[in-house]
């Protein structure tokens, strides 16, 4: 699941854009009416919400949990057809970790 497609905007997407996105597609599929698709979007929105969030979901796309900058790391170093993160990516993360 590519949160982005999801939620329809682009990766380069802000918070406040990302929450907009998200609102909009909860107002078209509420949980009454597509249960399943609701679901997917929160999914998607808990993925990417933040910065934190969009960086660990860089580094593992799967679902991830939040468990530490150390778990995030492994995980990434276990998985060798990942490809590496670009430049900044890489320092937001290190500086989250400061």
């Amino acid at each position: 699941m590519d949160p982005y497609t999801v939620l329809g905007i682009s990766t380069d997407a802000d918070d406040e854009a990302i929450r907009q996105a998200y609102l909009r597609a909860v107002r078209i599929h509420t949980p009454e009416r597509d249960p399943k698709r609701f679901r997917l979007i929160a999914r998607a929105y808990e993925s990417i919400k933040s910065e934190d969030a969009r960086v660990a979901w860089l580094l593992k796309p799967e679902e991830v949990e939040m468990d530490g900058p150390v778990q995030l790391l492994r995980a990434y170093a276990t998985d060798a057809a990942r490809q590496p993160l670009d430049f900044d990516s890489m320092k937001s993360f290190l500086r989250s970790l400061a």
